[in-house]
C-alpha cells in the first residue's frame, strides 16, 4: 500500500517526493520490509493507474492535454526556471532552513544513530532528500517541509532514550534537565517566529483592516489590489463582502487606478512616487507594515526587537 500511495503523492501532486519517498523505499528494501519484485509490479502498476487518471482530469479542467507534475518537473529541473524566482547558496537548507525549523531538537539529531540505531532508517531518506534538492539553486524552506515531521520523531527518539537513563549519573540528570529546556527554548523560538510570520503577510492585514473600516459603512466599492497585496496574503477566501468589487488587473494607468473608490498600494511613505497621482483623488485610511529584520539590544528586556516598514496604504 505505501508503494501505491506514494506514486499517487508523486504523480499527481508533488513530484519531488519521488527523490524522498524513493530514499524511504531504498530504506525498505535495504531492511528487507519488502522485495525488488513487489516493488516493480506494485511500481508499474500505480504508472498504469495514476498518470492516466491525472492526464485525464488535469487535462478536461484545462483545456488541453496535460500532465501537471511532469510540466512541473521540466520547468524547474530541466529549463531550470524556478531560478527566476530567486537563488540562495547551495548549503541554504542546512544552515537556515533546517535551524529555523527544529529549532535547538536538531542538537539532538547527532546522537539519534548512536544512541537509537533505528533512527538511521529516518535520517537516510530526510538527508538524501535535502541534499538532492540543494543542488537546486531555488530554494524555499516549503520545499522540504515533509522531512520535518521525520526529522523530529528521530530527534524525539534521542530526547527518550536520555530521558529514560536520567537517573544513572549526576551527568545524565543534568541531561534531563537540559532536554527540559530545549522544549522550553523551542517554544519561544516558535512563538517568535511566528509573530515575525505574521508580519510578512501585510497584503491579508490590509483587506482585513479595510474590510474593518468600511464594510459597515460602504455597502457597495470598488477596490484595486496590486501585486504586493496579492502575493502576501489577498485571497479569493479574503474577498468576504460579496456587493464589493475587487480587481486585481495589473499594468493599469494612474487614469484607470484613479477610478476605483479604495486602492491598497504597495508604498514605502505617503509620499512615495507611486501614491503621488491619488493624493488628490483618495484619501488615505490605513497603513499596514511588514518585517524587515530582528534587532538586538542588551538594554531592553526581551533583548530581541522585531523591525518593521510600511508597506501598503
Amino acid at each position: 500500500m505505501f508503494i501505491f500511495t506514494a506514486a499517487s503523492s508523486i504523480l499527481i501532486f508533488r513530484g519531488e517526493l519521488a527523490m524522498f519517498l524513493g530514499a524511504v523505499l531504498l530504506m525498505e528494501l535495504v531492511v528487507g520490509k519488502v522485495s525488488l519484485l513487489r516493488v516493480l509490479v506494485v511500481g508499474l502498476f500505480s504508472l498504469l493507474v495514476w498518470i492516466p487518471l491525472t492526464v485525464a482530469v488535469d487535462s478536461f479542467f484545462w483545456g488541453r492535454l496535460l500532465w501537471p507534475e511532469a510540466e512541473v518537473m521540466y520547468f524547474n529541473v530541466v529549463l531550470n526556471k524556478s531560478s527566476d524566482w530567486g537563488v540562495q547558496p547551495l548549503l541554504w537548507y542546512f544552515y537556515s532552513a533546517l535551524p529555523r525549523a527544529l529549532g535547538s531538537s536538531l542538537l539532538l539529531l547527532p546522537l539519534a544513530p548512536i544512541l537509537d540505531r533505528r533512527t538511521i532508517i529516518l535520517l537516510f531518506p530526510c538527508f538524501t532528500f535535502i541534499s538532492l534538492y540543494s543542488l537546486l539553486p531555488h530554494k524555499e524552506l516549503r520545499f522540504i517541509i515533509y522531512t520535518f515531521p521525520v526529522l523530529n520523531t528521530a530527534a524525539g527518539a534521542t530526547a527518550a532514550r536520555l530521558w529514560i537513563n536520567r537517573s544513572k549519573s549526576s551527568l545524565s540528570r543534568l541531561i534531563s534537565l537540559a532536554l527540559l529546556g530545549h522544549l522550553v527554548l523551542n517554544l519561544l523560538a516558535s512563538s517568535t517566529l511566528l509573530y515575525v510570520s505574521s508580519l510578512n503577510y501585510p497584503g491579508g492585514q490590509a483587506i482585513r483592516t479595510l474590510h474593518q473600516l468600511e464594510v459597515s459603512t460602504t455597502p457597495h466599492l470598488s477596490v484595486h489590489l496590486d501585486v504586493l497585496a496579492c502575493q502576501t496574503g489577498v485571497t479569493r477566501f479574503t474577498q468576504e463582502v460579496p456587493g464589493w468589487v475587487y480587481d486585481k488587473t495589473e499594468n493599469l494607468t494612474d487614469e484607470e487606478l484613479g477610478r476605483f473608490t479604495h486602492l491598497v498600494v504597495a508604498g514605502q511613505h505617503r509620499d512615495t512616487l507611486q501614491l503621488r497621482p491619488f493624493l488628490e483623488t483618495h484619501k488615505f485610511i490605513g497603513q499596514v507594515e511588514s518585517f524587515t529584520g530582528v534587532r538586538f539590544s542588551y538594554t531592553k528586556i526581551p533583548p530581541v526587537e522585531v523591525e518593521s516598514k510600511p508597506a501598503l496604504y
